[in-house]
């Protein structure tokens, strides 16, 4: 039995029928299902579905997808969710619809890390081109790295210790942070800044919400056995990161996945 973490692009598939891999993924889930393995979702799936309010003026048609949605991530995951605690990353039985209703009480809280997100991602973006010329690198030769192969890079290795001593932060080995929620969330969001302060795989300062959300993802995914994604940037980025921190989850691409049909993961 494995623990398998679905992000909201891999819901979307499931949720909605025009999407190019929607059977597809209702193959994929039924057979993980069928295998007793445990579906995830995290609080960080509540907090993308809160935009949904935030961004359409029509109320009662957003509630109406919001119902739909959770209703869904319920069905797929029988209630299974990474929750965290004071010490570390739990799963627990709560339906999403409890944890939404959370998310939605702090919501002003998300909106405020929400800007500050924005402020950060774009002055990052500012001093991408004087950091890579520094080394004499530019985007595209940093963006053809392999996520597997990109912290073995001995020029992504200088600029790291770099941003680290610019920053004055440290970063700690897998089995000293595992059993701590806190050291997991700092230690992921210190590498996602990097990956972003030298432009790999970036979305662009307008994306800065997706970032924040896939940095959440990406802690609660540390949980799970398998973690499944449907966007390209963000496998790359995790990926990447996993790989830096030898943190044993398997990463896959759903699009990889309904092209090489590879079901026994």
């Amino acid at each position: 039995m494995k623990k398998i973490y679905l992000d909201m692009n891999v819901f979307s598939e499931y949720i909605y029928k025009d999407r190019n891999l929607h059977d597809f993924t209702l193959e994929l889930i039924k057979d993980f299902k069928n295998n007793d393995n445990i579906l995830l979702y995290s609080p960080a799936h509540m907090e993308e579905v809160a935009l949904i309010l935030s961004q359409n003026e029509d109320i009662s048609l957003s509630k109406r997808y919001i119902k739909n949605i959770i209703c869904s991530i319920s069905t797929v995951t029988n209630n299974y969710e990474c929750l965290p605690t004071e010490k570390e990353i739990l799963i627990k039985l709560e339906h999403p619809e409890v944890c939404y209703k959370r998310v939605i009480d702090c919501y002003t809280l998300t909106t405020i890390a929400e800007l500050n997100e924005s402020i950060g991602v774009r002055s990052k973006h500012q001093n991408i081109d004087g950091t890579l010329e520094k080394y004499n690198v530019n985007r595209s030769r940093i963006g053809s790295i392999e996520p597997e192969n990109l912290f073995a890079n001995e020029t992504i290795q200088n600029l790291l210790v770099d941003f680290l001593k610019d920053n004055n932060v440290k970063i700690k080995k897998w089995n000293e942070i595992k059993n701590s929620h806190e050291s997991i969330q700092g230690n992921i969001s210190i590498i996602f800044d990097f990956l972003e302060s030298i432009g790999y795989k970036t979305d662009g300062v307008k994306q800065y919400r997706s970032m924040m959300h896939d940095v959440t993802h990406a802690i609660y995914g540390t949980i799970s056995d398998i973690f499944i994604t449907n966007d390209k940037n963000f496998f790359k980025r995790i990926k990447a990161i996993y790989s830096y921190f030898e943190i044993p989850v398997k990463v896959l691409f759903l699009n990889d996945l309904a092209h090489t049909q590879e079901r026994r993961l």
